[in-house]
């Protein structure tokens, strides 16, 4: 499958709407506007299999298209997923975007590595200073750990996922569409790594592959180091407990 690039336009009445997709090497177009023919059943629904670069998704924000339109960029930017070879390449980054990407990881996950030793840090130098700063260092580190937050749908929008897709070239593949009607659904994913940096970005790009959100279930101790937790919280992780 060669790069491609979508790009999703509606006019300022919202009333017409078009996908077009542009095929990098191919020299020419596809424009699919909505208003100017019927989509039929059979065209609107989902590709029965099939393997797409998520930042290709990203890109034209496909959580936001309505189901018809998902299925029609999904059946434009996918290959067969038994013949990946265009889908294997690496996505082509800038400088800017290289750098934004290793800079990225290194604040998370990164920050199991250096929070737990900036932290008695910090609290050495406010407990020398004064009792009011200890005090301020101790509310901050209560707040970031166990003040609540929840799922935040527009978080997987920001353009630094975008980013993070191209520099992992992270693409997903499936052989039977997800039907909202038949949810909810469970994905199991054994193994995964002490970081599972892919099972995260994977919940932010289903609502962008089949239109309807994801929550990942994960031991409480991850949910307890700051920075860690706010992301893996606003990304929509839940605790693995009895209750949940």
């Amino acid at each position: 499958m060669s790069e491609s690039m979508g790009v999703y336009r509606r006019d300022a009445k919202g009333g017409n709407s078009s996908l077009k997709f542009h095929r990098k090497g191919a020299g020419n177009s596809i424009d699919t506007p909505q208003s100017e023919r019927k989509v039929s059943q059979r065209e609107s629904d989902a590709p029965q299999k099939g393997c797409v670069r998520m930042a290709d998704l990203i890109e034209i924000n496909a959580s936001r298209l309505s189901d018809i339109e998902r299925n029609l960029a999904l059946k434009k930017l996918s290959s067969n997923p038994h013949t990946i070879n265009g889908v294997k390449n690496r996505s082509k980054l800038s400088f800017y975007e290289e750098m934004i990407g290793l800079l990225m990881f290194l604040f998370f996950p990164g920050c199991v590595i250096w929070c737990p030793v900036l932290m008695p840090v910090i609290a050495a130098f406010c407990f020398k200073k004064s009792l009011e700063s200890a005090f301020v260092y101790l509310l901050v580190l209560a707040l970031l750990t166990f003040f609540p937050h929840s799922k935040t749908s527009h978080f997987g929008n920001s353009p630094i996922f975008a980013i993070l897709f191209k520099y992992t070239s992270l693409s997903y593949a499936w052989e039977a569409p997800l039907d909202k009607k038949k949810s909810p659904y469970m994905f199991v994913c054994p193994p995964h790594g002490v970081l599972p940096v892919s099972n995260l970005l994977f919940l932010i790009g289903l609502p962008h592959i089949w239109g309807f959100e994801f929550h990942g279930l994960t031991t409480d101790a991850a949910l307890r180091l700051p920075i860690l937790r706010q992301i893996m919280l606003w990304v929509g992780c839940k605790p693995a407990t009895r209750k949940s």
